[in-house]
């Protein structure tokens, strides 16, 4: 049999190098195409991740300070003491000592330097916020103190906690034993900045004139005046805060001091029992119902005590509190100067905080406006 040449058939030839570099370039830009969308998925769902966590964190923070500032108390003295002289108020040596080193008179803003961020170089905010309020620990419901601060601004991450003071048991002798340490709770990780901000009604006229103010805002008065005769943010408003510094504590007292945002003494005119203070103010923010405790350390006659105001009122040489309990001035002649204290509380606070996200990437802003229900 003679030998048969076999060709190859049409069509199974194979690749030419041309062929296959080509089909490579193409697998590479294909694959390289998927790998470069998934990556950019992938950022995209960290970066949205790392914003829900942020969201996240600042929520939990304001739904607590919601819960906490609509039970705010008004108050008028140093919270927790231990009294000996004025049985319900607070006199000089009655403080507890630590771990209420700190409480002030009344809700207040504390407004210290700016901090320098450990990262960026920067000067951030760190308010503090304090205040009495009703809240539930250890499964009972009691009033409490309740300060919220930033801590470890010297650090990359500096945090906002909540601090707790209470009260746990009172001794045989009637002396009040506070909770050692108080409780502390982590609001929110990663916080560069809080601020908080007062909003001031002044009830004595209808006009809308409340504004939100920082405690430098008000220890710095002369920056808000805008222009007085129509705007007058900030006027109506000297007589109603106390302020030590860059501190704003929601009370009034007898102060003394000239261009003060402090009231001088209370006056009691004796022809007609009315009170008005030294330098004439409006204590724009009390109103009929609320508390006014009068005192006068100097003059054991004076019938001290918590009275409630019945109302004030511009009698057209000044404004004039009415009481509704009667003061027993007997043996005491002419006009009588004492001393007084009178909280309220801000109609509302506003809250803001910056916070970086878990991976430090991007600064955010958040805010919430808080009501004040006892205002």
């Amino acid at each position: 049999m003679g030998l048969r040449h076999h060709r190859p058939a049409t069509g199974s030839r194979g690749f030419t190098l041309i062929e296959l570099l080509v089909s490579m370039a193409l697998m590479t830009i294909l694959t390289g195409s998927v790998v470069f969308v998934f990556i950019q998925a992938q950022k995209i769902f960290v970066t949205l991740d790392a914003k829900v966590q942020v969201y996240q964190n600042v929520r939990y923070a304001f739904d607590q300070m919601e819960r906490d500032i609509a039970n705010m108390v008004k108050t008028v003295d140093m919270e927790f003491h231990n009294d000996t002289l004025n049985k319900g108020h607070y006199d000089p040596g009655e403080e507890i000592s630590d771990p209420f080193g700190r409480y002030d008179f009344a809700c207040t803003i504390r407004q210290p330097e700016d901090f320098v961020g450990f990262d960026d170089g920067l000067p951030h905010r760190r308010d503090s916020l304090y205040f009495r309020t009703v809240a539930s620990v250890d499964r009972r419901v009691k009033e409490v103190l309740v300060e919220y601060e930033m801590v470890d601004t010297d650090r990359v991450r500096p945090k906002l906690v909540r601090r707790l003071y209470d009260i746990v048991s009172v001794n045989a002798d009637g002396t009040l034993v506070p909770r050692t340490p108080p409780l502390v709770n982590e609001l929110c990780l990663y916080v560069m900045d809080f601020q908080v901000e007062f909003w001031f009604d002044n009830k004595r006229t209808d006009r809308v004139m409340g504004t939100y103010f920082s405690a430098d805002d008000v220890a710095n008065a002369i920056n808000l005046q805008k222009n007085p005769l129509i705007d007058a943010p900030f006027l109506p408003y000297r007589a109603m805060l106390g302020v030590r510094g860059t501190e704003c504590a929601t009370y009034y007292r007898n102060g003394g001091r000239p261009n003060s945002p402090v009231s001088n003494r209370m006056v009691i005119q004796k022809v007609d029992g009315l009170l008005r203070t030294e330098d004439d103010a409006d204590l724009g923010a009390l109103e009929p119902g609320d508390t006014i405790f009068l005192y006068n350390a100097s003059d054991a006659r004076f019938p001290q005590r918590d009275y409630t105001i019945k109302r004030i009122f511009d009698s057209g040489s000044g404004w004039r509190i009415e009481l509704r309990e009667p003061l027993d001035l007997a043996g005491l002649s002419g006009d009588v100067v004492c001393s007084y204290r009178a909280g309220f509380l801000p109609a509302a606070l506003r809250i803001s905080v910056k916070i970086k996200d878990a991976k430090a990437k991007e600064l955010r802003t958040n805010q919430r406006i808080f009501r004040v229900l006892g205002s």
